[in-house]
């Protein structure tokens, strides 16, 4: 597997790591942090695939388009905190279970690269 598509299959990770802590969110504490966790739990989606189109794109390309790349990597991370400060202060999301949500970015990453680690080395046994 070729790391382009190791990235995409972490997508997945990230999504289940999000759709799960809505669940457990709206069991637990009710539909406004059910709600408020899968709202975070969508914006990390959508931030992990963002990052995973920047950084494939910047895998090829001249020095130029590279630099490009990066401007346009931190112009999403200023565009990830515009929506966080949106979401939480004007349309109403819990800032708690909010941030519970937007982990699932880090959960699914880290569960993603350990399925694939185990994965691989399982295929070179």
């Amino acid at each position: 597997m070729n790391e382009l598509d190791a990235l995409r299959r972490i997508t997945t990770f990230v999504a289940l790591a999000g759709a799960v802590a809505a669940a457990v969110a709206w069991a637990a504490a009710g539909t406004v942090a059910g709600a408020s966790t899968g709202v975070g739990a969508i914006l990390a989606v959508v931030n992990w695939e963002g990052f995973v189109r920047i950084a494939s794109a910047m895998a090829d390309g001249s020095l130029r388009r590279r630099a490009l790349l990066a401007l346009a990597l931190a112009v999403k991370i200023a565009l990830l905190v515009a929506a966080v400060w949106v979401l939480v202060t004007r349309l109403g999301a819990r800032p708690a279970p909010f941030a519970a949500g937007l982990s699932a970015m880090v959960v699914g990453i880290v569960a993603g690269a350990a399925r694939i680690a185990a994965t691989q080395a399982w295929e070179t046994k």
